[in-house]
């Protein structure tokens, strides 16, 4: 949850501020190749501790940038512990399929199960939205 919120945090006027996100504890990876830091598209965070991964892709086609969380669970039923904890945080507001969907401000997060029954994994993509009412 707090990495969602960090990520809702950093979303301001259509892209990620990773200032904002380097304040809040997360460190960018370096993506090297023979040696030498690569430049590539997507940026990649991390932070101490049990925090899940973020991921940060620009977008082309002029929609607002956002930030997917990915991280690993020791159960399947450890997903809807995490579900639950975000309806405690955030508005829930729907669910389809495996999908729960939460605002959190002017963003919305979308919680999903991933991985495997055997390396079961969640995902969560936070895109901004505009202004909460």
């Amino acid at each position: 949850m707090a990495a969602a919120r960090d990520c809702a945090e950093a979303t301001t006027g259509g892209a990620i501020d990773t200032q904002a996100l380097e304040a809040q504890g997360w460190s960018a990876a370096k993506i090297r190749a023979e040696g030498e830091t690569i430049e590539t598209p997507l940026r990649i965070f991390g932070k101490a501790g049990d925090s899940p991964m973020m991921l940060i892709s620009p977008l082309t086609d002029g929609s607002p940038e956002g930030c997917v969380l990915t991280g690993s669970l020791q159960r399947l039923a450890d997903f809807e512990a995490i579900s639950a904890a975000f309806e405690n945080a955030f508005e829930a507001t729907g669910k389809k399929a495996d999908d729960r969907y939460f605002r959190i401000g002017k963003d919305i997060a979308i919680l999903s199960p991933t991985g495997s029954r055997t390396e079961p994994s969640f995902r969560v993509a936070v895109l901004e939205l505009g202004d909460s009412e």
